[in-house]
Parts: C-alpha cells; sequence; structure tokens
C-alpha cells in the first residue's frame, strides 16, 4: 500500500501519526494490520526482478548487475554464469568488455570481505560503507597480528608502504609477486597467531592488497588468465577508472546499498540484511530508517522490509508466471539471503551448500531449489533434480541446459565451493 495511500486512510479514522508505514486499517477491529506477504509473491518477485523469467531478462549486463546490487566474484566464473542467467543474448566476451575494457563493471572487495562486480555507479557507495569497515578491520588486524615479528609494525609504517604501493601502481598493472619485488621491504610473511592451532604464515602484501582493496585506494585489473582463472593485476583505482575515486560518507553509502538490496531482494528481515552486508544491527536500522523502508509481515510471522511504495506486486494474487534458472556456485539469488526457507527445502541444505554456508550451483524452478547442476567427463551439463518435477516443467529445465552448454562451449568450471552434492555426482 503506497504511503499517500496509508496517510489518507489514517487521517479518515483519525489516528495518522500513529500508523505504521506499511499497514493497512482492519474494519471491525480497533486496530491496524500489517501487510502480509506470503513466500509465493517473494518468489515471483524473485523470477521477475532478478531475471530469471525469460520474460524479464535484461538486454545488457550493467542493467543486470544493477537489478541485483552485487554479483559474488570469489570464483572467477561466477559473474559471467550468473549474467549468462539473466542477460537474453550473451557471450564471455560481453563480460570481458565490461569488466576490462569499457570498466563499467568493477570488482571490489567490499561486503563481508569478499569480492564483488558492482557497477561504476554503485561503486562510491560499496566503498565508503562496506568497503571502509572491512579496510579499517584489516588494519587493526594487521597491527595486532604482526606484533612481535621484526617489521615496524605501526600506524606509520603501514601509512607509509600503503602510498608505496599505491605509487607503484599508479599507471601501472602489476602481479602480487612483481610487487612484493619491487616493494621488498612489505613483501615478506609474518607468522600470525603464532604458537596457537591457528597459527599460519601470512603475506604482508596481499593483507596490504585486502586494505587496500576495501579502501578503493586499489583495484583487480586485467585477468592475467582464463575467465575460469583469477590471475588479477592490480593497479590504482584512479588509473583503472581514469578520474579519482570518492568514496560515498559511510552513512550515505550505507542507505544507497540498502535501498538497491531492498528492491532487489525485499521484502528481507533485518537479519539478512546484516548479515549480508557483514554490518552492525545499528547500522542496517540506521540505513532503514534513512531509506524509509517500511515493514510487512512475512509468511511465517516474521517482520520483512520492502522500500516505500513498492508493494503492488506484493498486495495482488502473487503472479503465476512459470521459470527456471540454473545458477552457478555463489550466485547472488541464493546468496541474498541469510533465511532461506522459503526458496529451500530445509532437508536440501546440507546436500546444496558447504558447512559455512556457501552455495553450490542450484537449480530453480518456479521460485524454490530443487537440485544442482554439475558437468560430466565431456564437460556437458547434467543435472541433479532432487524433487519430482511435471513433465513440462523438466523440458524448459532441459532447454536451459542446452542454453548454458551453449554458453560454456565444453570449457570446464572449476568450483572452489563445490557443495556435497555436486563432489558426489563429480565422483560418481
Amino acid at each position: 500500500m503506497a504511503r499517500a495511500r496509508l496517510h489518507e486512510t489514517a487521517a479518515l479514522y483519525g489516528n495518522g501519526d500513529d500508523v505504521p508505514i506499511g499497514a493497512e486499517f482492519e474494519p471491525g477491529c480497533a486496530q491496524w494490520r500489517m501487510l502480509q506477504v506470503t513466500d509465493a509473491h517473494r518468489r515471483a518477485r524473485i523470477g521477475r526482478r532478478h531475471g530469471l523469467q525469460a520474460d524479464h531478462r535484461f538486454g545488457d549486463v550493467v542493467s543486470a548487475t544493477t537489478a541485483m546490487t552485487a554479483l559474488h566474484a570469489t570464483e572467477p566464473a561466477t559473474p559471467h554464469l550468473a549474467l549468462r542467467a539473466r542477460v537474453g543474448e550473451l557471450t564471455v566476451t560481453d563480460v570481458e568488455t565490461a569488466l576490462y575494457d569499457a570498466r563499467s563493471l568493477v570488482k571490489p572487495l567490499v561486503m563481508r570481505r569478499t569480492l564483488f562486480v558492482v557497477t561504476r555507479a554503485l561503486l562510491p557507495a560499496v566503498i565508503g560503507s562496506a568497503g571502509q569497515r572491512v579496510a579499517d578491520a584489516g588494519r587493526k588486524r594487521l597491527l595486532k597480528d604482526a606484533t612481535g615479528s621484526g617489521a615496524p609494525v605501526d600506524e606509520a609504517w603501514i601509512d607509509l608502504v600503503s602510498q608505496e604501493i599505491v605509487d607503484a601502481l599508479t599507471g601501472a598493472e602489476l602481479s602480487a609477486r612483481q610487487l612484493r619485488d619491487a616493494l621488498p621491504h612489505a613483501g615478506g610473511t609474518f607468522t600470525a597467531a603464532p604458537g596457537s592451532k591457528w597459527a599460519a604464515e601470512v603475506s604482508f602484501m596481499s593483507r596490504f592488497l585486502t586494505i587496500l582493496g576495501a579502501s578503493g585506494d586499489v583495484v583487480r585489473a586485467h585477468n592475467a588468465g582464463h575467465w575460469r582463472i583469477s590471475r588479477p593485476l592490480w593497479t590504482a583505482m584512479s588509473t583503472w577508472l581514469g578520474e579519482e575515486l570518492t568514496p560515498a560518507d559511510p552513512r550515505e553509502g550505507y542507505a544507497d546499498v540498502v535501498r538497491h538490496w531492498l528492491w532487489t531482494f525485499g521484502p528481507g528481515t533485518e537479519a539478512d540484511l546484516v548479515w549480508w552486508l557483514g554490518a552492525t544491527k545499528a547500522t542496517v536500522r540506521a540505513a532503514l530508517a534513512d531509506v524509509g523502508a517500511i515493514e510487512v509481515t512475512l509468511e511465517h510471522g516474521s517482520t520483512g522490509w520492502v522500500l516505500p511504495d513498492d508493494t503492488a506486486d506484493l498486495e495482488a494474487p502473487p503472479a503465476k508466471e512459470p521459470w527456471l534458472a540454473l545458477l552457478p556456485t555463489l550466485d547472488p539469488t541464493t546468496m541474498g539471503w541469510r533465511d532461506r526457507a522459503f526458496y529451500l527445502d530445509p532437508a536440501h541444505t546440507a546436500y546444496l551448500f558447504d558447512r559455512a554456508g556457501n552455495a553450490g550451483t542450484t537449480i530453480w524452478v518456479n521460485g524454490r531449489v530443487v537440485g544442482c547442476w554439475v558437468q560430466d567427463d565431456e564437460e556437458r551439463v547434467q543435472l541433479v533434480v532432487m524433487e519430482d518435477l511435471t513433465a513440462r516443467e523438466q523440458r524448459m529445465l532441459d532447454a536451459e541446459a542446452q542454453r548454458l552448454d551453449e554458453f560454456l562451449g565444453r570449457e570446464h568450471i572449476t568450483n572452489v565451493f563445490a557443495s556435497p552434492q555436486m563432489k558426489h555426482q563429480r565422483l560418481s
């Protein structure tokens, strides 16, 4: 129900300022009832807004990435395969052009210290908010972990080496190894958590690149490997963009990111947002207030949030447009919410997700995950369906598998975050 309509209704009943936005008056009762959103409504939204229903696919990679807020990029093939599922006609070259030539898509290390692909338009917001949080935490962690390493690790030294790295990458693209060779005093290692079971030899340069990547000072440039393999070169962000990046104010940045997230994934819960952003409850609550988010009641009684004036399709009966999708490991749709019960049978979780909650490949049928897909010995897509399908759904699924096969061209996708079911099928 739209905001203006709510205020008009509230005034009619003489209860204006006390009416929660997103609620509606229930005749015969002296109370307000939150808008009820069913799981069917949420699943129908996924098909349309995520470009997975065939009639709602996007015309280009920037539009698709904007719609999804951000694409996971920890596995190098995921952005390409995530976009393939959402763009009508797409080649690997189309994605590579956007990433490395037009640079309309950029790879920052932001939410939850995870590598994402975002549009250039959203880059200042994610860097200024989640990215800066990761960078600040990285500095504190480096100071703590490197104490006693023999290196002069203090705030001044971190600032000095950080500037040296940015200077070395300004106007140049170098690998991490080349950077270590160029800056030998910052190219060594130290033992983190010595004497404990978590003790590990850590590279100074990897820590610096994490910090500087999150703060937006440096960025992954061209990939020296195949599109399915990550061998990044690094450069200064100003060199890559051709202009200085001005990160958003943290609060404004979080509000902008949350606004995008609510359009993509709303209705979602506060817990979903805290998990997805890697932020605090206080940060999420402030952002929800800043964007004027409104509350709705989800099917099992929890409170969800949506953007104001974005409930029209939630008030009408849910759309019944059939859709199917084959999504890659860590796809943004599969990883959009912490609470996945509305689209995933809890009994399937242990088969399709690893213990850390990372999703493997998934098969979606009408907004629900029903299995996974793998490649056989000849690199053809094989479907592993864990629920009964209708004959029509199976035909549609087979057609989507053929579409994916054509995109892959018999090239093998290596999945670091393969689910237990994927590993079982690959070995069998």
